[in-house]
């Protein structure tokens, strides 16, 4: 029992020390040097948010984040993706982070 303890206490660090990173959905607003994310909006959401301010987005409470990834040759604005984020975010808004991986869902 005590082995099978450690064992699942074992896995579960070395999950969280592998950087499995946070991962998140949302579409692409702007591809320039990086890529700016609407999260956890639907497909009726982005068609009213695309060509609204940061600031209205804000003060409508839409999360954005900028993301930064050196492989955007596939990607399109407008497209729904999945993210892994990478490294720390910075809590300035829009939020900034790294991009593991990105993922065209849609």
């Amino acid at each position: 029992m005590r082995y099978i303890l450690v064992s699942s206490l074992l896995v579960v660090i070395l999950m969280v020390l592998s950087g499995c990173g946070v991962q998140t959905e949302g579409y692409i607003l702007k591809i320039e040097d990086e890529i700016l994310i609407a999260e956890n909006i639907t497909a009726n959401d982005y068609e009213v948010t695309k060509n609204k301010s940061i600031t209205t987005l804000q003060e409508e409470g839409v999360r954005l984040t900028y993301y930064k990834s050196n492989k955007t040759d596939n990607l399109k604005e407008g497209d729904k993706v999945k993210i892994w984020a990478k490294g720390k975010e910075q809590t300035s808004y829009p939020t900034r982070a790294g991009a593991k991986k990105i993922e065209v869902i849609e």
